[in-house]
């Protein structure tokens, strides 16, 4: 056998159990879930992709459910970022910026198109339940900060505000397919503040209006 048949049959193992095998696992189960989603995919085939041996993945995540709730994990926390600017507006600026920029990436949108196609398959939907009651803190934090610094009387429910931030700027990429630009964030996020103090009527509420509105005609 030549040293070039021997590296190729030792590269699997020659990876170890690392970072770097670590991150090329959760890659590729990504990478799968976005060709084929949840319910055709497998272990083995991930492993193929990654270029490990599947006992490889089978010692971390014994489970598909396991592995995909740590593929869906390593990016999540692209989203669930704490900006902590002493300003809830900037703040929920600087959140609207990470859920685009994971929106946009190639991660993002198969996570979001395989969630789409699927229709949240009910293993998949634990999955996601289970991750979202992890990152509960972080929008938690963000609203009870605004109220000790005097932003907000009482506490909104953080996590409507967070579902309603998320899901309007997924609306307008994915399914309007409208560009998410500075105009019309800030009008979003002006609503949204609008809602959670109850305060501010007539210009305030116009502005708002009108930043969504120009947004959309670009």
């Amino acid at each position: 056998m030549d040293r070039e048949k021997q590296k190729r049959r030792a590269a699997p193992e020659s990876v170890g159990r690392g970072s770097r095998v670590i991150e090329r696992v959760l890659a590729a189960t990504l990478r799968e879930l976005a060709r084929i989603g949840y319910g055709a995919l497998s272990i083995e085939e991930v492993a193929a992709r990654a270029g490990v041996n599947k006992t490889t993945v089978y010692r971390r995540w014994p489970t598909r459910a396991a592995l995909v709730r740590a593929a869906l994990g390593s990016v999540s926390e692209q989203v669930t970022c704490n900006p902590n600017t002493g300003s809830l507006r900037t703040d929920l600026l600087g959140m609207a910026q990470s859920i685009i920029a994971f929106a946009s990436s190639p991660e993002g949108q198969s996570v979001i198109r395989m969630v789409f196609a699927e229709g949240m398959e009910p293993e998949l939907a634990r999955i996601a339940s289970s991750l979202r009651r992890e990152h509960d803190a972080v929008p938690k934090a963000m609203i009870e900060e605004a109220v000790k610094r005097g932003e907000l009387s009482k506490g909104p429910d953080a996590l409507l505000l967070m579902e309603t931030l998320f899901g309007s700027i997924v609306h307008r990429m994915f399914l309007s397919q409208q560009r998410v630009d500075g105009p019309f964030l800030a009008g979003l996020i002006d609503l949204l503040l609008l809602g959670a103090t109850r305060t501010g009527r007539g210009e305030p509420l116009r502005r708002a209006a009108t930043s969504i509105r120009r947004g959309r005609a670009g």
